[in-house]
Parts: C-alpha cells; structure tokens; sequence
C-alpha cells in the first residue's frame, strides 16, 4: 500500500537557455491506491522546436510512496495531462 505526501510539479522549460518559464504544482496526500490528474498547458511549438516540459515528484512524506504508469498525452491543442495511478 501507497502513503504519503506526493508533490507533482510540471514546469515549462525555454529552449536553449534551459529557464523555467511557467510552473504547474499538484500536492496529493493519500493512504492507498488513488487515480491522480495534474493539468498543464504547454507553450507554443515554433516551427520544428517541440515544447519542452519537465515533470518531477517529491515524496513530501515520512513513508514511502509508489509512482506508477506515468502517462503523458495530448487533451487538446497545447494541454497535456500528467496522470500517475
């Protein structure tokens, strides 16, 4: 079983330089196995460049925490959705 305190952060990265230009923070307590959704958008693809974002979680928490099937995909146009079940 699953418990703690799990902080989702999605951040948008700019190209080339690597600085983050938006950030999106979901924090989850749970004590057992839970469905989560964190919503982002993404910035703008210019020409060939795809949108960079970096996805990082911190167990916040005393106990461990189990992180599994980590999907990424598209909602709509420049959304994704990170969800961990």
């Amino acid at each position: 079983m699953s418990s703690g305190c799990l902080e989702t952060k999605v951040e948008n990265i700019i190209p080339v330089v690597g600085n983050v230009q938006d950030t999106f923070q979901k924090e989850t307590n749970f004590d057992s196995y839970t469905k989560e959704t964190i919503v982002f958008s993404s910035k703008e693809e210019v020409g060939i460049n795809k949108a960079t974002v970096k996805v990082t979680f911190r167990n916040k928490g005393n106990s461990p925490v189990l992180v599994d099937h980590v999907v990424l995909k598209k909602v709509y146009d420049n959304t994704f959705t990170n969800s961990c079940f």
